[in-house]
């Protein structure tokens, strides 16, 4: 199960605080009852009401924001043709995309392009790998841009420990584990990287790459001046700069030259992100590519379930109205 309007759910914090006031209420007209001597003139039964009155109150409100929030489950057939493509995107999570030379930093640089890609998007699979040292699909392809959105706010350069910027292995394993197999055609590969220290690998993953005819467009995140690769310690908080074996810092730079090289020998394209994060050139030649038939007969998707929650609020809401 997942929700369609994620954002409603923080709403929830409203119903311990009215509950807290109500406790609060009760309390000090508890103290004002018995200070006054009035405490016995009410009724055991009246103060049974007025706690239902209200816990049917906050129980109501409850399943009114979780009906807001668009619960999904189950599944449910879509008829009609649907044409796309598959995409992955192929996000590097090295240190140095922690640098700052792109506000606030170049992994949530990444991450903004991204978010806006999937807003432009119609039709497509996407799925999510990230890279550094090695290689880790961490959202298979699916067209829930929702559960992908989810997936790429979660990434950070902590989750694979294995340091380095192995792309040659990280193409290699989406092309062979990510896309579906003898499906020729149709699929892409988004990379999104500094373009820093690639190793030797990069010409075995091309290969791979072109011998299953899977495009790759390449997005370079930084700048040519480059930045310090913060430091942080277990709660996030920078205490410092990666230092080279002399105590200097390091200044990480981005390098273009091997994301043009892939995105060419690959008949895709390759992109900057500086300080500009319009992705309509992107978003252009994407659109240039051919897109293929999915499910003739139908697909299958989460149903938006709302109106069960609903039904529970007006319940609860008609208890506390006939109290």
């Amino acid at each position: 199960m997942n929700f369609g309007r994620i954002e409603y759910l923080y709403v929830l914090v409203t119903v311990p605080l009215i509950a807290i006031i109500f406790y609060v209420q009760y309390i000090l007209k508890e103290k004002f009852l018995k200070e006054n001597g009035l405490k016995d003139v009410f009724k055991t039964y009246a103060l049974d009401r007025r706690f239902f009155k209200k816990f049917f109150f906050l129980v109501s409100l409850t399943f009114l924001i979780l009906s807001l929030a668009s619960p999904r489950f189950g599944v449910a057939l879509e008829k009609g043709e649907r044409r796309g493509r598959d995409i992955f995107f192929l996000i590097d999570v090295s240190n140095s995309m922690n640098a700052t030379d792109i506000k606030p930093s170049r992994l949530d640089a990444t991450k903004q392009v991204i978010f806006n890609l999937l807003k432009k998007m119609n039709g497509d699979r996407v799925g999510v790998a990230v890279f550094a040292g090695s290689c880790q699909i961490i959202c298979p392809l699916t067209d829930d841009y929702d559960a992908v959105s989810m997936f790429v706010d979660s990434i950070d350069t902590d989750m694979i420990s294995k340091q380095g910027t192995n792309l040659g292995e990280a193409i290699e394993k989406v092309v062979k584990e990510g896309f579906p197999e003898n499906d020729k055609g149709f699929r892409t590969i988004i990379v999104f990287s500094d373009g820093e220290d690639f190793g030797d690998s990069v010409e075995s993953g091309v290969k791979v790459a072109k011998e299953n005819n899977v495009i790759i467009f390449s997005v370079g995140i930084g700048s040519k001046e480059g930045a310090p690769i913060p430091v942080k310690d277990i709660n996030g908080k920078v205490i410092g700069f990666k230092k080279d074996k002399d105590g200097k810092v390091v200044i990480t730079k981005m390098n273009p030259e091997t994301l043009v090289k892939i995105a060419k020998e690959t008949d895709g394209e390759a992109f900057i992100v500086r300080s500009n994060l319009d992705i309509d050139p992107l978003i252009k030649n994407i659109n240039k590519l051919q897109k293929k038939k999915f499910a003739e007969k139908g697909f299958v998707k989460l149903k938006d379930r709302y109106y069960y929650p609903l039904a529970v609020s007006v319940l609860f809401l008609i208890a506390f109205l006939v109290l």
